[in-house]
């Protein structure tokens, strides 16, 4: 069986960051897709439902318990970027996507009731960490 870090490379890697949407209490969803001329809903959406942040370097830039007017600025630098890497800690699940201007993003997963991270397919396709830090990977009802 492949490592989780594996399968969300083959999923992500490569594919452009369209736009995000930040939800109050600091869920992020990122719009990915593999090309940014087609037109139709994006390829995947990518839901952050744990503590995280964005940094450039070392440099921490924001994190999810920020103000929305800062999160919302330097979420925009996201917008075109290729995900170039994709992480995930075998103990704690916690993630790491890499961007291709060096803009890294990074969760701080811990039990919660709902699913720490997920990558949704339109095609019913669900890959992530569970409430009980547990990853998955499932397929329900596609659109």
């Amino acid at each position: 069986m492949k490592k989780l870090s594996d399968k969300l490379r083959e999923e992500i890697v490569g594919k452009r960051c369209e736009n995000f949407r930040f939800v109050e209490g600091g869920t992020l969803i990122l719009y990915l897709r593999a090309s940014p001329e087609r037109s139709e809903l994006p390829d995947e959406t990518f839901w952050i439902d744990c503590a995280w942040r964005l940094r450039a370097t070392v440099d921490v830039l924001v994190g999810s318990l920020d103000s929305p007017d800062r999160v919302l600025v330097q979420l925009k630098r996201l917008v075109g970027l290729m995900l170039s890497d994709a992480r995930v800690a075998d103990v704690t699940t916690d993630l790491s996507l890499s961007f291709s201007d060096g803009l890294i993003l990074e969760t701080f997963c811990h039990s919660t009731e709902i699913e720490l991270w997920e990558l949704r397919r339109s095609d019913g396709y669900r890959l992530g960490v569970g409430s009980s830090v547990e990853p998955y990977e499932r397929t329900e009802g596609g659109t």
